[in-house]
């Protein structure tokens, strides 16, 4: 059985406004177990510091598994993202399908 693992994104924006774009893009990545991950876009000239953190993960940048960045891996299949795991690659057609074949068969009572 898979697990089932949660994460939690929190931002607050306080008394800042935010039609005027001049709110903080820092924000927390909240994990099982109590693990936090500062994140920010990195500073630039629209999103200066303070605005912007320079010393958070950049939530585009900052998250790989097994050297591909985590939202590449955002649309891809369970099996796909275990094969990965497995392995260190991504499945082709062929590895993909006996995976999906292997794992029904597992399945069925």
């Amino acid at each position: 059985m898979a697990g089932e693992h949660h994460a939690t994104i929190v931002w607050q924006r306080g008394d800042q406004d935010f039609l005027d774009k001049k709110y903080s893009r820092a924000h927390i990545w909240r994990f099982d177990e109590g693990c936090e991950v500062p994140g920010s876009c990195p500073p630039s000239k629209l999103i200066p510091a303070p605005m912007a953190k320079p010393d958070a993960v950049d939530p585009e940048e900052g998250l790989f598994i097994r050297g591909l960045p985590m939202l590449s891996l955002m649309e891809r299949s369970a099996e796909e993202i275990f094969f990965l795991l497995c392995t260190g690659e991504l499945p082709g057609a062929a590895a993909l399908q006996q995976a999906q074949r292997q794992q029904s068969c597992v399945q069925q009572p």
